[in-house]
């Protein structure tokens, strides 16, 4: 055989037809191969940016179908292309900012609408300087015709956690707002919710989650329909934390400097170890709230199932949960929670791979893992409670007709 020197070009003109042929079919089969694997859709995880840490944990400890997984962040909103799943707790994800559906090669994402048509049900117009309406409200209802005619209807006879879906959203946790007391107290009347009287309701007025809950249970006039002015809202949040039916009475406080302790000697009332100094509910948090509801007499507590479950065993033994009060002439209720949800996005070519991660996503123990990270209850009816707390979250999301949450 002839060698080729060096700096000698290679002599193509000697190689046959054929080989040639094979050399040029390999190399722009392997350029197919490569620009395929660039731009084929391969099925992935959008999560919402808040819950990515959480969702990779669940994925290395329960087997997935895959394990990509793109971020978002809600300001930019899900990716209006890909396949996969979009894993969000905002109802509003659903759809883009400017309101058209999300598109996908196999039509479009369902958007999340109440019965009247709007987006979630979004209230309120003026809002404040960001241009945020203060009492925008998102609504999910199970189904469309669940919410019912306060004079006469007939109470429904499905709930969302009968069918573990809503359109082609499946539901997965949530974290509902529950109210709270001892198991030895009684519990939370609507009579006491609207004015004061027996017992301490306790309301953390720093925190501003807690003052927009209370303010949308006040101004719910009927199941699922909220008070559409927006200066109510306002000035609902802005006297809710000085309202004479919320525990502002007396304090127990240990001082931990002189100054502190003579500001607290101008409430002379000394007990013990400790002074009694004043407390206000737009100076609490969730933290000076919690601590009273276990140390105090009768008390009650609107918090979201989250908060509690940061406590000892022992003190979430103490306590019960129940459904915040509805008014006597309503015959259903909806419960306000935060809520991670699934949505698809589906992709040519991977229809079976998409249903796969569905059925996935539909086992309760997967469901009760996710809570479990999350310190929220699996939205599976067959789903584990965490304990006994949970049990009663689990109760009243079981019996709900409707969801609701504050819109961002």
């Amino acid at each position: 055989m002839e060698k080729i020197s060096d700096g000698e070009k290679f002599p193509w003109n000697r190689v046959p037809r054929l080989l040639k042929a094979a050399i040029i079919a390999a190399a722009v089969f392997l350029a197919g191969g490569i620009l395929w694997l660039i731009l084929w859709p391969r099925p992935t995880w959008y999560v919402e940016e808040r819950f990515v840490m959480d969702w990779e944990f669940v994925l290395k400890r329960n087997d997935p179908p895959f394990t990509r997984i793109r971020a978002y962040t809600p300001e930019k909103g899900p990716p209006r292309r890909g396949t996969g799943w979009i894993i969000t707790g905002d109802l509003g994800d659903s759809v883009g900012d400017s309101g058209d559906s999300i598109g996908t090669s196999e039509g479009s994402v369902r958007d999340l609408r109440d019965s009247s048509g709007d987006l979630g049900g979004n209230v309120g117009t003026s809002g404040d300087a960001s241009g945020k309406a203060w009492g925008a409200v998102r609504i999910m209802r199970f189904p469309d015709e669940t919410l019912s005619e306060v004079s006469g209807g007939d109470s429904p006879d499905s709930t969302l956690a009968d069918a573990g879906e809503n359109r082609d959203t499946l539901l997965l946790a949530l974290d509902p707002w529950l109210v709270f007391r001892k198991h030895s107290h009684q519990g939370l009347s609507r009579n006491r919710a609207e004015a004061a009287g027996e017992g301490s309701l306790l309301l953390p007025g720093g925190e501003d989650e807690a003052l927009w809950a209370w303010a949308s249970q006040l101004l719910q006039e009927r199941p699922g329909i909220f008070t559409e002015e927006d200066e109510t809202w306002k000035r609902t949040l802005e006297e809710l934390p000085g309202d004479s039916r919320f525990w502002q009475e007396a304090l127990l406080a240990t001082p931990n400097s002189v100054g502190e302790f003579l500001e607290l000697l101008a409430t002379p009332t000394i007990v013990g170890p400790t002074i009694v100094g004043k407390f206000l509910a737009q100076e609490s948090y969730w933290f000076d709230t919690v601590d009273l509801l276990l140390r105090q007499g009768l008390s009650w507590l609107y918090a979201p199932l989250s908060r509690m479950r940061e406590l000892s065993s022992y003190d979430m033994g103490l306590l019960t949960a129940e459904t915040f009060p509805c008014r006597p002439e309503w015959n259903e209720y909806g419960l306000q929670a935060e809520i991670l949800q699934a949505i698809p996005m589906p992709g040519k070519g991977q229809t079976e791979k998409l249903a796969v991660a569905k059925a996935w996503l539909l086992r309760p123990e997967i469901q009760t893992a996710i809570a479990d990270q999350l310190k929220w209850i699996p939205a599976h009816p067959q789903g584990e409670a965490y304990n006994p707390i949970s049990r009663d979250a689990q109760l009243a999301w079981f019996s709900s007709s409707f969801l609701w949450q504050r819109g961002r």
